[in-house]
């Protein structure tokens, strides 16, 4: 079977682990598998796993011609446009069986419905993030008001394209029982495959550390999003009643540029500076080796509430549950995420103080008597991206024969 997959760039922290593990496994299980995405800017992602073609379009990501590009593409979808073209140049799209467009926002849509509807072949349409999961939070409603009206223009734009892809595909995968649950009543075909991991990269491995290091790597956006500061509330805390904590501790954050001053003001309101880094992120190639060496890592989420965010399940969760290194989610969400920790014994989600200073504790105790630290997780195999592949090659299947 010939699989072509269109979907949004391969930029870091992680170069889109999802759709990259997935056409390996395809290709590894007999599959044709080509994947044309847009190309970042200062980035170059190479694999020899699968085809690979990438669309230059935005040349750097600041200055008066990328506003331009911007704006026109939001208006006019010049990008997709773009795209569909460069698309229809490099590759003979009749010999394709399938076609798989992945998203986390609404590029390649038109593309996507395009090509379908022009060439007449079956496309499935795998949803990581969509616009409901954000609710009224800073990371969609901006702050000025001119900001706040091109952002509902937006919305709106992408949000029907999305609904007509929804209704024009053959089958729909997401990535929570939430996203499952507001996506269903546009395509009943709507199923749940989870994020993952990758085994042959995120496994245990029991390094030791001369630092007991509590790790944080990915986005932040904004504190109503993912909020660290009662992690930081309670390590002053903790450090205040055990002095011996202070000699081996070590805080590191890796997130995006514009928010390391953020992390950074927090970190020093806290007085924790001497026991904390904050740098931007690492290379994919780091990020397995930051990992090995953390005894906690910490996962930032936020409440799911009525203004949102909602059913948000980052990757780095499942990286974690790979690896078998101790969760810190701070808070709880008090949904999917939480859910899936306790079922997977992944560690503590909470905002409680307390809780947070407790396991903190109990963890710094193993990582002394060891060197490093390990969590007694549960039913990691139902995350691992070889046996997701073989979720998507029945769906392949079952809706072909249909």
């Amino acid at each position: 079977m010939n699989i072509l997959i269109l979907t949004d760039p391969f930029g870091p922290p992680a170069y889109a682990p999802r759709m990259r593990n997935l056409a390996t496994n395809l290709k590894k299980d007999g599959y044709d598998v080509t994947v044309i995405t847009e190309r970042m800017f200062n980035t170059s992602f190479q694999t020899e796993d699968f085809t690979l073609l990438q669309m230059p379009y935005y040349t750097n990501n600041h200055g008066l011609r990328y506003n331009v590009q911007w704006l026109m593409d939001k208006l006019f979808r010049c990008k997709e446009r773009h795209f569909c073209r460069f698309v229809q140049q490099q590759i003979n799209i009749t010999n394709f069986d399938w076609i798989l467009c992945s998203t986390f926002s609404d590029f390649p849509l038109w593309t996507t419905i395009r090509l379908h509807t022009k060439y007449q072949i079956p496309f499935a349409l795998d949803l990581r993030d969509i616009i409901e999961q954000w609710g009224s939070t800073p990371y969609t409603s901006g702050t000025g008001f001119l900001q706040r009206t091109m952002r509902k223009f937006y919305e709106y734009k992408a949000k029907r394209l999305r609904n007509r892809a929804l209704r024009l595909a053959q089958f729909v995968t997401t990535v929570s029982p939430w996203h499952v649950h507001t996506i269903r009543p546009y395509n009943t075909n709507t199923q749940l495959i989870y994020n993952g991991f990758d085994p042959k990269h995120f496994s245990p491995s029991n390094k030791i550390s001369n630092q007991f290091i509590l790790s944080y790597i990915g986005r932040i956006y904004d504190f109503q999003l993912r909020d660290p500061r009662p992690l930081f509330i309670a390590l002053r805390s903790l450090l205040a009643e055990y002095p011996d904590i202070k000699k081996h501790l070590l805080l590191k954050f890796y997130v995006e540029p514009q928010c390391i001053k953020l992390i950074t003001d927090a970190i020093q309101k806290e007085h924790l500076m001497d026991n904390s880094t904050v740098s931007s992120f690492i290379p994919s190639s780091e990020v397995i080796l930051q990992m090995q060496q953390s005894s906690i890592c910490i996962l930032l989420t936020n409440h799911s509430s009525h203004n949102g965010p909602f059913g948000i399940m980052t990757t780095k969760f499942f990286e974690m549950l790979g690896m078998e290194k101790p969760v810190l989610c701070i808070p709880s969400d008090n949904g999917c995420l939480a859910q899936a920790m306790a079922e997977t014994n992944a560690g503590l989600a909470s905002e409680n103080i307390d809780e947070i200073k407790q396991f903190i504790l109990d963890k710094y105790n193993e990582w002394k008597a060891n060197g490093f630290t390990r969590q007694l997780v549960r039913n990691k195999e139902q995350f691992n991206r070889e046996n997701q592949a073989k979720q998507f090659e029945d769906l392949f299947s079952h809706y072909t024969c249909l």
